[in-house]
């Protein structure tokens, strides 16, 4: 699938509702979801009756249960087809292994993260560190957003550390 595909799919529903929050775009689009106790489980999406349906655990961070919600809306408006024959399952949100699972990230990353925020704090001098806790949102999807964005010819030094990219 086209990165690129993802990026517009999360624009589109951004743009369409004004939020970036997943849960709130759940609702907005009648997207049947849950907040529960799943065990192990962060978060998964099923097909039910040819219906989506998300279950969020109720036992992680509010902050975390944003970045499931977004991966799992991922999930709904990408691989619909897939969760028809079984059910995506999220012990561990970050497996880049998994292409579907990374695709869903990517979803993820352009739903809850706006590039010109992002920017501007790190043009202001703020590490990625520093501006996952600005804008609320797991560094690992700060670390997405700015490989996709190296993508579309930035050129961020995406090595590891606690440091000005603009420095």
């Amino acid at each position: 699938m086209s990165r690129d595909i993802l990026y517009e799919s999360a624009s589109e529903l951004v743009k369409e509702y004004r939020t970036r929050d997943p849960i709130k775009i759940m609702e907005y689009e009648g997207i049947d979801h849950d907040f529960g106790d799943i065990g192990y489980l962060k978060g998964f999406f099923s097909v039910i009756d040819n219906e989506p349906f998300i279950a969020i655990s109720s036992n992680i961070s509010k902050q975390e249960q944003l970045v499931v919600g977004g991966h799992e809306l991922g999930h709904r408006y990408h691989h619909f087809d897939i969760a028809k024959e079984q059910c995506l399952k999220e012990f561990e949100i970050f497996n880049i292994r998994d292409v579907i699972e990374n695709e869903a990230n990517i979803f993820a990353a352009h739903l809850l993260i706006d590039e010109r925020k992002l920017l501007a704090i790190l043009k202001y001098g703020w590490s990625v560190f520093e501006a996952s806790q600005i804008l609320g949102i797991n560094v690992n999807l700060i670390y997405i957003k700015l490989a996709e964005m190296n993508r579309w010819g930035y050129n961020f030094d995406l090595s590891w550390g606690d440091r000005n990219l603009f420095g």
